[in-house]
């Protein structure tokens, strides 16, 4: 909910600010490389080192919250610029590990786990920018950057939570 709805309204956030809409496409292209470059950064690392994966989903939403603040206050091209790089490449840049962790706890049924995830993410995609737009339409973007980085906070502890479970389905073979 909160990465979909972070990168349908930035243009726009951006461009609210005085921005031009040139300067807001090259800051979601930036944005959108410096993704594909940490999820494939952190494939290579939790492949070389057992990282507690549901912990670094966590760290990362968290570094997410932060990047959401800085949409909300900081107004100026190079922070709104350093804000979304830290948006894309964090607060969306935990996908592939969330799911590689369901998939080394479900061994014998990653289709079927991997499908439910995918339930809640797709559903996430719909509802995330639709409450968003509702919120900036009705509150403005100070509010809805502030409710996305409650709901980044409130999902890295569902991460920690989703670690102990994951945890126990592990030690139960």
């Amino acid at each position: 909910a909160v990465s979909n709805a972070m990168a349908a309204f930035l243009a726009l956030a951006i461009t609210e600010q005085d921005h031009s809409a040139s300067d807001a496409g090259l800051v979601i292209a930036a944005g959108s490389l410096f993704c594909v470059a940490m999820r494939v950064g952190l494939g290579g690392l939790v492949d070389r080192w057992n990282l507690p994966l549901m912990w670094v989903v966590a760290a990362l939403l968290m570094v997410g919250t932060g990047s959401y603040l800085g949409l909300a206050y900081w107004q100026t091209l190079p922070l709104l610029t350093f804000s979304a790089l830290l948006a894309f490449g964090f607060g969306w840049g935990w996908s592939g590990l969330v799911l590689l962790a369901i998939g080394r706890a479900s061994i014998g049924s990653v289709g079927a786990s991997t499908g439910m995830t995918h339930a809640g993410v797709f559903t996430g995609g719909v509802v995330g920018p639709m409450a968003f737009g509702w919120v900036v339409q009705e509150h403005g973007f100070l509010l809805a950057w502030q409710g996305l980085a409650v709901a980044s906070t409130c999902a890295a502890g569902l991460a920690i939570w989703m670690s102990t479970l994951l945890n126990r389905v592990s030690e139960s073979r």
